[in-house]
């Protein structure tokens, strides 16, 4: 199994709905980083408390 695979299947496992892959490339990076913080502040929902 790979490692992705697994790690995958964990999050599942802990009921974890996100996963984000880290580019190599820093200006991909750059533009992940600025992708994440738009959908943790203005789309993602936390959970039912």
């Amino acid at each position: 199994m790979s490692s992705t695979k697994s790690i995958l299947l964990e999050e599942a496992r802990l009921i974890s709905f996100n996963f984000v892959r880290k580019p190599v490339d820093f200006n991909d990076f750059g533009e992940t980083v600025a992708r994440l913080g738009v959908y943790w502040l203005a789309t993602n929902a936390g959970p039912c408390r």
